[in-house]
């Protein structure tokens, strides 16, 4: 079952963002641009060998037993290296990505999730959602 891709989000400039970043993934460069998070300081530019981030995203598959038409969840943003990696590992482990709107708490709001099976958050986005409901989080099987 190869990649699959859908947008539970209506934000046209969120949605180019990801499609640039999924053709510049696919274009013939070694290296992908991205900024680091700023959670230690300001986001800071950086340049990343594709090469690499295949082999941490199949690392990350094969630790926690991610496999191939399992649910990921994208509520991040792409223009981090965060957000980049969900796509990638998406694409290398054949996930189906949702792509919601990035915001605290990915299930406060009006779309429909399926069972996910992996998600990246940060401690603020965990902490609303521990806030909010302790269930949301349960039945996530995998959270980085």
């Amino acid at each position: 079952m190869p990649f699959t891709i859908q947008y539970l989000v209506d934000d046209e400039k969120h949605i180019n963002n990801i499609e640039e970043f999924l053709h510049e993934w696919r274009d013939s460069s070694l290296y992908i641009n991205t900024y680091t998070s700023g959670s230690t300081g300001q986001p800071k530019l950086i340049s990343i060998k594709k090469e690499y981030m295949i082999q941490s995203a199949k690392m990350t598959g094969e630790l926690l037993a991610i496999k191939k038409g399992d649910n990921a969840l994208l509520n991040l943003s792409i223009e981090t290296i965060a957000g980049k990696m969900m796509v990638v590992r998406s694409l290398v482990l054949g996930l189906n990505l949702f792509i919601v709107e990035t915001n605290n708490n990915p299930f406060l709001s009006d779309y429909k999730l399926p069972k996910i099976d992996f998600i990246a958050l940060v401690p603020l986005q965990v902490s609303n959602i521990l806030k909010a409901n302790l269930a949301d989080l349960k039945n996530i099987r995998n959270i980085i």
